[in-house]
């Protein structure tokens, strides 16, 4: 009846597949957890391109990054 926001539902510790959900859960996690890391250093690197006006590097090499991370 109840639904949980955040967190794993007490179920999954009596359950035969909990070590397989855990898993899956944690890897989602690490893969969601590092696509934002690298998000938030792509970001920086375009701050440091404009502040240092390397507008060539911004162009050629930051927003390709960018645009492929998005994509994929």
């Amino acid at each position: 009846d109840c639904v949980y926001s955040f967190g794993i539902d007490s179920v999954w510790k009596v359950s035969d597949n909990e070590m397989a959900f855990t898993n899956s859960l944690k890897m989602k996690l690490a893969v969601i957890l590092g696509v934002v890391h690298m998000m938030f250093g792509l970001f920086l690197k375009f701050l440091n391109n404009v502040r240092q006006r390397q507008w060539l590097d911004m162009l050629t090499l930051t927003i390709p990054q960018v645009l492929f991370m998005c994509c994929t």
